[in-house]
């Protein structure tokens, strides 16, 4: 006969030996805003306790900035400083342990940045014209997601002459006294909203 206690020791230890089973998922898609950290999470089972390797676009991670919360079962990465152009891509981890492995499904992680405003011209905020001359206004506008662009003349939309990428234009080839007014350009994301105003004002010959 088998001793009891024996048995019951051996069944113990199959319940506590696991491989990796993930519990919660990292989220499919994040967004984080340009320059300000974010922490991606997975909770993991298995014993013994699993090691984690992070990747950013199939590039292993360094260790430094993962971490362990034991109480969570949690595996934590932290993406510092995120830019667009250095941590806007596909993470994923993988996680092993004696008895196997298993892995993340992807993340991808978005960054977001707000509305950027440069004015190309005028060089200032008020134009006095003469009847006949051209004028024209041109700004670049920046962002992510992209912003939604409006032209106002004394609160009424106009449309630009051209815009091309990021650079807006509205020009006109000789200005009559209607065209004078306050134009007023407004650029908005859902991050921030900037706005700038150019006043034309146009004299007689």
């Amino acid at each position: 006969l088998e001793n009891p206690h024996g048995t019951q020791e051996e069944t113990a230890r199959l319940d506590i030996l696991a491989a990796p089973l993930i519990t919660t998922q990292l989220p499919k898609q994040e967004e984080t805003v340009s320059g300000k950290d974010v922490t991606l999470r997975v909770a993991v089972r298995g014993s013994p306790r699993p090691e984690a390797q992070w990747f950013f676009n199939d590039t292993p991670i360094a260790p430094e900035n993962v971490k362990f919360d034991e109480e969570k079962s949690e595996y934590q990465l932290l993406v510092r400083q995120p830019t667009v152009a250095t941590s806007e891509g596909t993470y994923r981890v993988i996680l092993k342990n004696d008895l196997g492995e298993t892995e993340s499904t992807p993340c991808v992680l978005t960054v977001l940045e707000p509305v950027k405003l440069t004015k190309a011209s005028p060089t200032s905020d008020v134009v006095d014209l003469k009847v006949g001359e051209p004028f024209e206004i041109s700004f670049d506008v920046g962002g992510k997601e992209a912003p939604k662009v409006q032209l106002t003349k004394d609160g009424k939309e106009v449309k630009f002459t051209s815009v091309e990428g990021t650079r807006h234009v509205y020009s006109i080839p000789e200005v009559k006294p209607e065209h004078q007014g306050v134009y007023k350009l407004t650029a908005k994301n859902k991050l921030s909203t900037e706005e700038t105003n150019v006043a034309l004002n146009v004299t007689g010959n």
